[in-house]
């Protein structure tokens, strides 16, 4: 298609090279010119001719492929900016949700200061727990595009990790009367532990939000080299497993509905990916859902 492009653009050339053939063939005839000067005149003007043609394809290529190069910028630009649109516009949706969501907790915190019984105490660390896993969610989406740069990889112990967690979610167990079923284990890996508490963290905070009471296991496959965190609650749809880490989603089943930002399993895949721990999910609705993370 160049070459076409090329040689339409010099339609013109070609016309002034076939009139100076003709007039050498004229002059030729009318002169009685031997037909071996005329053969060496012919085969001269064909070898300018096509000396001309090579220097001016090759300037007109580096013509159009930078044009092309300048127009691929361009739309890459123009895509860039509408994904910066995107992304803002999609910013501006999550964060309003969740300034909604966070007066839920705050004006719940303001009720239960009038009368601090025990149990109020533990609620309102319940509530403050649940703050402040939103509030790290927010900062933690805000930095997605410059993960590495805040990252701080070395030798962690998983199990260290994970019963942090487990410590922190105490009353969180209580209060819904869950059951654990956690063993022990000694596993390290090289990891970022802020990212991968994190990580765990929400994958723990979605366990007990749809266990509903009933069993949380967590265990170490050492076998296949994964950590299982596995609920026996009300599971989830085969065909909405893909779904469950699409920014935004939420699969409530009417649990807890219109209380989830969809962005905490969101957080999952992209930390996932930066870390190389590979997340699997297996469930069966209302017999459980397992969250598989993988190590090397």
């Amino acid at each position: 298609m160049q070459i076409y492009n090329f040689l339409i653009s010099k339609s013109k050339e070609f016309i002034l090279f076939l009139s100076l053939l003709s007039v050498s063939i004229i002059l030729t005839i009318l002169f009685d010119i031997q037909i071996q000067f005329l053969i060496t005149l012919l085969i001269s003007q064909f070898l300018v001719f096509l000396y001309y043609m090579i220097i001016a394809f090759t300037s007109y290529k580096k013509v159009q492929d930078k044009d092309k190069l300048l127009h691929e910028l361009e739309q890459a630009l123009r895509e860039e900016k509408e994904q910066n649109l995107r992304y803002k516009n999609k910013l501006d949706d999550y964060f309003l949700t969740w300034i909604h969501q966070i007066k839920t907790p705050i004006t719940s915190l303001n009720l239960i200061a009038n009368n601090f019984s025990l149990e109020d105490k533990n609620t309102i660390k319940i509530i403050a727990l649940s703050i402040e896993n939103y509030t790290q969610m927010a900062l933690s989406y805000l930095k997605l595009g410059d993960f590495s740069a805040d990252m701080d990889i070395k030798e962690v112990d998983i199990s260290e990790v994970v019963k942090a967690l487990i410590r922190k979610y105490k009353l969180n167990f209580i209060s819904t009367k869950t059951p654990l079923d956690f063993e022990d284990f000694k596993k390290i890996t090289i990891s970022d532990k802020k990212y991968l508490s994190l990580m765990l963290e929400q994958i723990l905070n979605n366990a007990l939000k749809f266990a509903n009471g009933k069993k949380i296991i967590i265990k170490y496959n050492f076998c296949e080299n994964y950590l299982m965190i596995k609920d026996l609650g009300i599971g989830i749809d085969k065909h909405k497993i893909e779904k469950i880490f699409d920014r935004g989603y939420s699969a409530s089943y009417g649990v807890n509905e219109n209380k989830s930002t969809g962005i905490g399993l969101y957080l999952v895949k992209q930390i996932s990916n930066k870390l190389g721990h590979k997340v699997a999910v297996y469930s069966e609705v209302n017999i459980y859902t397992e969250f598989r993370i993988y190590f090397d």
